[in-house]
C-alpha cells in the first residue's frame, strides 16, 4: 500500500524566466524570408518583442519566480499570471522548461498552459494560467526548473 504522507512534494522555487526578449529582431525575419512592409512600417523597419509577465491584471507586480508550496502525487497546481505585449508588433507566445533540478524530475512532473496560440497585439494583456501537475510515481522531495515563456514574430 502507498503511503501517501511520505510521499509529499515540496517544490520550493519554481524559476519563471521571463524571455523578456529585449532584442530588435528585423522585420525580415519572417518565415517566408521577406520584409514585412504595411501601415506605419517601412522596409526594413525594427519590431520590437518585449512581453513582461506579472501577477496582477494592472500589469504592476513583474513575476520572476513562483512558489507552488506543496503538492501530493496525483495532483496539480495552477498559477494565474498576466502577460503582456510590451513591444511594437504582433507577436506569438512559446512555452519550454530547462534547467530541471533533479534532472529526472520531467519524467514525473509536467508543466502546461492554457494559451490558446493566438495572437498578442501591442499593449494588449491576457491571462494564462500555468499549471503543475504531480505523476503518482513522484519520489523525490524538491523541485528546480525554469519556464521559458518566449515571444515571437
Amino acid at each position: 500500500m502507498h503511503n501517501r504522507t511520505k510521499a509529499i512534494i515540496i517544490i520550493t522555487l519554481l524559476v519563471l524566466i521571463i524571455q523578456v526578449c529585449t532584442l530588435s529582431v528585423l522585420a525580415s525575419n519572417n518565415p517566408n524570408g521577406k520584409e514585412k512592409e504595411g501601415k506605419g512600417q517601412g522596409k526594413g523597419a525594427t519590431d520590437r518583442v518585449i512581453i513582461g509577465i506579472y501577477s496582477d491584471n494592472q500589469c504592476t507586480n513583474p513575476m520572476s519566480s513562483i512558489s507552488w508550496g506543496m503538492l501530493e502525487p496525483g495532483s496539480s497546481k495552477n498559477i494565474i499570471c498576466y502577460i503582456k505585449n510590451e513591444g511594437n508588433t504582433v507577436l506569438f507566445l512559446s512555452l519550454k522548461t530547462s534547467n530541471w533540478k533533479p534532472r529526472t524530475a520531467f519524467k514525473d512532473i509536467t508543466i502546461d498552459w492554457d494559451y490558446g496560440g493566438q495572437s498578442l497585439n501591442s499593449a494588449e494583456i491576457i491571462q494564462v494560467t500555468l499549471t503543475l501537475s504531480v505523476s503518482d510515481k513522484t519520489d523525490f522531495t524538491n523541485l528546480n526548473v525554469d519556464i521559458i515563456i518566449i515571444g515571437s514574430l
